[in-house]
């Protein structure tokens, strides 16, 4: 895949959810899941009944083990809600920087800690979305800080050139088991949090209209 993620790239994530259920493509099955049509148990579920039909690519042992951690992370979720304070974190930049959250939450009034993974479909989808937030709020006090969960290096950054991101996005290869990512309960994706200067959760999981509304709401007077 290559260019910036569009209505082609959309539309695709769509049929390959409709196609997690499609006995009768195995493969398009499969592939519907690697993109995120479904997670941890469910996944695991899904691949056993796959494995029974047909054999599935070489990837597959990779998708199985990234959902058996995730998995076994679930069971121990700290589930975040609006109204909790979050703590802050620093991770490494593409260009080998390390950034602080902190410092964006200093700097703006709103901050959108966008959790997403070169593999996750309908992450990638949605930035388009995030691209028009930044556009509009960004000079009002929004911005985004990104944190991937990627475990190669390559995969991230070629999708971060892929989707033209331009915010701040961080990584530190260890996806699931990441610290990172184990102290904000990210057992699935996509996932975001919009929290204030302060660091306190304002919503959970805003996306697409959701997260528009949101900053015309909080941000209107700016």
């Amino acid at each position: 895949m290559s260019g910036r993620t569009g209505e082609p790239f959309v539309d695709g994530i769509r049929r390959c959810r409709i196609s997690v259920n499609a006995d009768d493509d195995p493969v398009a099955s499969f592939l519907a899941v690697a993109m995120g049509g479904r997670g941890g148990t469910q996944a695991l579920e899904r691949l056993d009944e796959l494995e029974a039909i047909t054999q599935l690519p070489a990837s597959a042992v990779a998708l199985r083990s990234r959902n058996e951690t995730l998995s076994r992370i679930s069971a121990n979720t700290r589930f975040i809600k609006s109204g909790d304070k979050i703590d802050a974190f620093a991770a490494a930049g593409r260009d080998g920087d390390t950034y602080g959250l902190k410092d964006t939450l200093a700097k703006n009034k709103l901050v959108l800690i966008e959790f997403w993974a070169s593999w996750c479909g309908p992450c990638r989808a949605d930035v388009p979305n995030l691209r028009a937030a930044v556009e509009v709020y960004g000079d009002r006090g929004f911005a985004i800080f990104a944190f991937s969960l990627d475990t190669d290096r390559e995969d991230w950054n070629d999708a971060s050139v892929e989707d033209d991101i331009s915010w701040i996005n961080t990584c530190d290869l260890k996806g699931y088991d990441s610290p990172i990512s184990q102290r904000f309960g990210v057992n699935m994706l996509p996932k975001n949090l919009l929290v204030d200067a302060n660091g306190v959760v304002v919503e959970v999981h805003a996306r697409g209209e959701r997260l528009m509304e949101r900053l015309s709401e909080m941000l209107a007077d700016a």
